[in-house]
């Protein structure tokens, strides 16, 4: 017989978290001959993550990140110089893992028949009467042992850059210059939480059904790893409390393709240098950002968890993920500049005109990857039961804004500044951002 019934909740997360991050950098510059400087480097970091407890569950050393740049004056002349650059640019593991991942965080339900009773206040807790099972308890208020959530052959997150280019001097102090950019994804890490994909391989690879079930719970509870990578997980595979390190091929948690992200850009600048009397500069940028992974952050659906975003935690999410990403402004002009109307008045002004970020049209998860997705919401790239790639519903309009300023530096008073900054002087109002959300509820 169906009752009323009361569900209280007692949450809690908390505890004190360290990080250590240290690095060293070597450098030389080697001028190989008249006309060509070369510029070597290397840096090497280790990030150090450690839980409630003060015990590390992220240890990552020496990452080897080489650098190499090169610059040579055509002419030897300085008339017109040639440059590129090749480099490797890890980054560390935010803080922010450390409180939701190894928190002390407890996390239980329970279950009352409903008095019928309220309070006037209504946040007060209503009439409890028997209460109804078991507690049920998803945390149990402690740090979780950190060879059970981390990958032990965890890879940091990096991406490697490659920029070439040229300026050119041309008369009366002018110059122009061309730079291309290229930025690429090659280790991503997150959290994974499709514990069903491992809990499936292990039974059909010679586990038995319980091994299998442990295997599946681990991964279960949001496991930090790399995605696109096997992942290994030390798993209790008979209850005696003994870790087993067991590697579960990629392929079994069933995500679409592996983490992407590519930068592309080209850049035109032109310069006239300051003379005392006035000065001006200009770009236009044309770019183009696209993958399935923004990075530690995902500004389409306003989630700033760094490190520990929806992005990996079911397949289904990440199904339709590739495509144009939010930071893709594919047109950039900038113009900025300065003049001296005196020898103690200067005043300047710069504007940006950019195009408007991609647009998603997100929903519910009607693929059929996984059956967990679902209860995320609108945050799937399915829209109105159809699969809608990222980006593919347009583009939010054009950004402009100009901004001026004075300076004033009296002769009467050395070393005295007063500067008064305007900005966006016609008060120009563009939608930045949006709710992608495309869809409430199911049905």
């Amino acid at each position: 017989t169906p009752i009323d019934y009361v569900q209280v909740r007692e949450y809690f997360n908390g505890g004190t978290f360290k990080t250590e991050n240290a690095a060293w950098y070597v450098e030389d510059n080697w001028q190989v001959t008249k006309n060509l400087l070369v510029n070597i480097g290397l840096r090497n970091e280790s990030f150090t993550n450690k839980n409630a407890d003060g015990i590390p569950f992220v240890k990552v050393k020496n990452t080897y990140a080489p650098r190499l740049a090169a610059a040579w004056d055509v002419m030897g002349n300085a008339d017109l110089k040639v440059y590129s650059n090749v480099g490797r640019y890890y980054i560390p593991v935010y803080a922010n893992t450390n409180v939701r991942l190894s928190g002390q965080q407890l996390d239980k339900t329970n279950f009352y028949a409903y008095t019928g009773t309220n309070s006037n206040d209504k946040f007060q807790v209503p009439g409890l009467g028997t209460k109804l099972g078991g507690e049920v308890v998803n945390a149990p208020g402690a740090a979780p042992d950190p060879r059970t959530i981390v990958d032990p052959n965890l890879k940091p997150m990096y991406q490697d850059e490659f920029i070439a280019g040229f300026q050119k001097a041309l008369a009366d102090r002018w110059s122009v210059g061309v730079k291309y950019t290229h930025r690429v994804l090659k280790s991503s890490m997150d959290d994974i939480c499709f514990g069903a994909g491992a809990a499936a391989w292990a039974a059909k690879n010679g586990y038995t059904a319980d091994q299998a079930a442990a295997i599946g719970d681990t991964v279960d509870h949001c496991f930090l790893g790399n995605p696109g990578r096997d992942l290994t997980a030390n798993v209790d595979l008979n209850g005696d409390g003994k870790l087993v390190a067991v590697t579960i091929p990629n392929s079994a948690l069933l995500f679409p393709e592996k983490p992407k992200r590519t930068y592309d850009a080209l850049e035109f600048t032109f310069e006239r240098a300051w003379d005392k009397k006035w000065s001006f500069q200009g770009s236009y940028v044309l770019a183009f950002s696209k993958g399935n992974t923004e990075g530690y952050v995902k500004s389409d659906i306003g989630q700033d968890d760094a490190g520990i975003s929806q992005d990996w935690d079911y397949p289904g999410l990440m199904e339709g993920a590739n495509g144009y990403l939010p930071n893709d402004r594919r047109h950039t002009f900038k113009f900025w500049g300065s003049y001296a109307a005196t020898d103690e008045v200067r005043v300047g002004a710069n504007v940006m005109i950019q195009s408007g970020r991609p647009k998603n049209c997100l929903g519910y998860y009607a693929g059929t990857l996984d059956d967990v997705s679902i209860a995320y919401g609108s945050s799937s790239f399915y829209c109105g039961g159809k699969l809608v790639p990222r980006g593919s519903v347009g583009r939010l309009k054009w950004f402009k804004e100009v901004n001026l300023q004075a300076t004033y530096t009296p002769n009467w008073l050395k070393g005295a500044t007063l500067s008064v900054d305007l900005l966006n002087v016609f008060n120009t109002r563009t939608v930045r951002a949006i709710n992608e959300a495309g869809e409430e509820a199911l049905g």
